[in-house]
């Protein structure tokens, strides 16, 4: 049983509200169009204070984790997939003492991090990621990360929860609905998305 009471959300500051939306990002991003589409179409009306509007949108958002949970009770490998866009994001967190990011909006540069990962492994298309891409940025302002040593978030790219036996497994955003798990990603191609990152927040 998930159990969610939306008005709770309405005791939401804006940007506390929009760091949840990133992950709701996610979730769409792993369930294929009808959500994505939904989600995107939704956006401009979710405020804190329209409980009405998102009632559906957090439903949605909580049965894409509940099937995958439940097809993936004991944690074998599919779960995985709700990584998606932690593995940068945890370590822009940690790179920033945990002061500068909420948890969704490091979750949301993470999810910019991987699509852009993802192009450059020639796994993602560039309609893809742009439609990928647009829908996170759609959501609102992210803390700035051109001022971040990029050697030092890559660093901390190790620590991640997910690795295993020292193996970093990526989630990568092939498509709306489809993603696959990369291990043994060059070290040179995850420095040159983070930097691709970077500066795309510089001119923004």
């Amino acid at each position: 049983l998930v159990a969610a009471d939306p008005l709770v959300l309405s005791s939401l500051g804006e940007r506390a509200f929009r760091s949840g939306l990133y992950e709701v990002v996610k979730h769409a991003i792993l369930a294929g169009p009808r959500f994505f589409r939904i989600l995107k179409d939704s956006l401009g009306g979710l405020r804190p204070e329209s409980a009405k509007n998102y009632a559906k949108i957090l439903a949605e958002a909580a049965r894409v984790k509940v099937d995958v949970v439940n097809r993936d009770e004991r944690e074998a490998k599919l779960r995985m997939v709700l990584n998606l866009g932690h593995t940068f994001g945890h370590a822009l967190e940690e790179a920033t003492g945990y002061k500068r990011f909420l948890h969704g909006e490091a979750v949301g540069w993470g999810l910019l991090g991987v699509i852009r990962l993802g192009e450059r492994l020639g796994l993602t298309s560039e309609t893809q990621a742009g439609r990928m891409s647009a829908l996170v940025r759609q959501v609102g302002p992210l803390p700035a990360i051109a001022d971040l040593r990029a050697t030092h978030v890559l660093k901390l790219l190790a620590r991640d929860k997910k690795s295993i036996g020292s193996r970093l497994h990526w989630v990568i955003p092939e498509t709306i609905g489809k993603v696959r798990i990369v291990s043994d990603v060059p070290r040179a191609t995850v420095a040159a998305a983070f930097r691709d990152l970077q500066q795309m927040d510089a001119h923004a």
